[in-house]
């Protein structure tokens, strides 16, 4: 009797664990998103904070699934996952977020202590989550034309994949141009890894490494490893212009040359980028770097990129590009710049 008893308990153990296993399910899905927001109307949000971008927080709910949410229109924010936070003169803390009783505060709970912010000062939310993959953010944009007249057919692939740690960052990316006209093709593409320490306030120091070929100006290839310094010296809401310093070394070949130069540049480089409407997103990002030559007199390099993105679904995202790269003084018969407008659509993930 007791080993009918013992066995029929033993036997049930499988059952009863699926049985929990199943119970156990919609509370684990709960439970990642036990994020709450309180907006000045006085309504609570339950959901899971994405991150805060161009003064709308991104925020996951399981009625709504993902919903943006003016900034100025929080009173409280409270995670207990932890988050990068952002600040108008740009500090960055590290910690859960946690609130007072004062309205539209926002204490972070870091690891030596709190600190409470008016909740306007903060510029940037940006989640640390647990594991590398899930720290990864990155696009694909991808374009294709044909002008029947000229017999003309234009191709463009772009990507970037980055990570962002709490002291760390790093990232690749990639860009490839191909025309072919009447059976004559040229091409240009980059590729490129870089990597950074954040430190006080805005500055982050690193290194990157690049590989490039511009048919159009007979650049076969350029191999550069550069180090840099940038400082955020303005950021808001919606607006952040960067600058950066380096000292860059480079080997060069060009198409129909048998030798092969090396140079050290000293590389300038302004960021900026603005967020101009919010329904849907657009936004403008421009660029430009300036390289002037140590090793070759009086040469000089430029580039210009500017993009202009526009969301028509979600991570979806319509694009018009256009770039310009100069060289003061390339090989004999060489074309001294090269510039090319483009449209493309971008696919964004993480």
């Amino acid at each position: 009797m007791t080993d009918r008893h013992t066995n029929g308990r033993v036997q049930a153990l499988p059952a009863l664990a699926a049985v929990a296993a199943l119970l156990a399910l919609p509370g684990a899905a709960l439970a990642a998103r036990t994020d709450v927001v309180i907006l000045k109307n006085g309504d609570h949000i339950t959901g899971e904070i994405k991150k805060l971008d161009s003064g709308r927080l991104e925020y996951k709910t399981d009625d709504m699934d993902n919903v943006y949410i003016e900034w100025d229109g929080i009173r409280h924010v409270t995670s207990v996952n932890r988050f990068e936070v952002v600040d108008t003169r740009g500090i960055r803390r590290w910690g859960s977020l946690g609130r007072t009783e004062a309205p539209e505060e926002l204490v972070v709970m870091t690891s030596v202590g709190a600190d409470t912010l008016d909740l306007l000062s903060v510029v940037r939310l940006t989640r640390i989550k647990d594991t590398f993959l899930r720290r990864l953010k990155g696009s694909v944009s991808a374009g294709f034309s044909y002008t029947r007249a000229t017999d003309t057919a234009e191709g463009t692939l772009e990507g970037q994949t980055n990570y962002r740690g709490e002291r760390y960052k790093g990232g690749l990316s990639y860009s490839m141009y191909i025309t072919q006209q009447s059976g004559d093709r040229t091409s240009r593409y980059s590729f490129g890894f870089k990597a950074g320490r954040f430190l006080k306030r805005r500055w982050t120091i690193g290194g990157n490494i690049g590989l490039e070929h511009n048919e159009e100006l007979a650049l076969d290839k350029r191999a550069s490893i550069t180090g840099t310094g940038s400082r955020v010296i303005f950021e808001t809401i919606k607006t952040m212009i960067e600058v950066s310093v380096g000292v860059s070394g480079t080997r060069e070949t060009y198409i129909g040359s048998d030798s092969t130069s090396y140079n050290i540049e000293l590389p300038l480089a302004f960021d900026y980028s603005r967020y101009v409407w919010h329904h849907p997103k657009s936004k403008v990002i421009f660029s430009t770097s300036f390289y002037p030559n140590l090793t070759t007199e009086g040469r000089y390099r430029a580039s210009v990129n500017l993009d202009l993105v526009h969301e028509i679904y979600k991570d979806l995202h319509f694009v018009i590009g256009f770039y310009f790269d100069y060289d003061s003084r390339p090989p004999e018969d060489a074309a001294k710049d090269d510039y090319r407008l483009t449209t493309s659509l971008r696919y964004t993930f993480g």
